[in-house]
């Protein structure tokens, strides 16, 4: 299959930048013959873009390095909830490194994991999906942000009910 092919070329490339992106993509078209083959791909994807992300490589000035494990993340949220859950919570415990190292929390942002959570949600909010929307955003929204509190003035444009709802929470 022409699929599986790109796929094994792809997991040679040098570049983990461009082996995240390619894998994600073949892992997306081929969900639809082989769902299984297309989640090993997935994971494929998220260990290149953790690969990249955590050796980014120089940028041109005033360009930002590109978010490679959100990318990964909103294609494979799409597919496959579980496997969602699953990057979002490797990503939640990479947070939680970091913000030991840190210490210095911001009371008005959310943790990167958390925000990468609500950005999905948002992108389902965005297409109609709001049962979807609710499914990622739920576990965040007792946090009070600037972020939860534009998710719930969306989701009231969409369900008033549902966003009233979580916002008497």
């Amino acid at each position: 299959m022409v699929l599986t092919s790109l796929a094994s070329d792809a997991g040679t490339f040098f570049d983990q930048i461009l082996r995240a992106r390619s894998l994600a993509k073949i892992a997306d078209t081929m969900w639809n013959f082989d769902a299984e083959q297309g989640r090993n791909l997935f994971r494929k994807a998220w260990y290149a873009a953790e690969s990249a992300d955590a050796n980014p490589a120089p940028n041109n000035v005033g360009q930002r390095p590109p978010n490679l494990r959100g990318e990964v993340l909103r294609l494979t949220a799409q597919r496959d909830r579980l496997l969602a859950d699953e990057f979002l919570e490797k990503l939640k415990a990479d947070q939680s490194e970091t913000e030991t190292a840190k210490s210095v929390s911001n009371r008005w942002a959310l943790p990167e994991a958390s925000e990468q959570r609500l950005n999905l949600a948002k992108g389902f909010l965005g297409t109609g999906d709001v049962q979807r929307a609710l499914q990622l955003a739920d576990p965040i929204l007792t946090n009070v942000t600037i972020s939860t509190v534009e998710f719930l003035t969306s989701l009231r444009a969409k369900d008033p009910a549902a966003a009233d709802q979580r916002y008497d929470l």
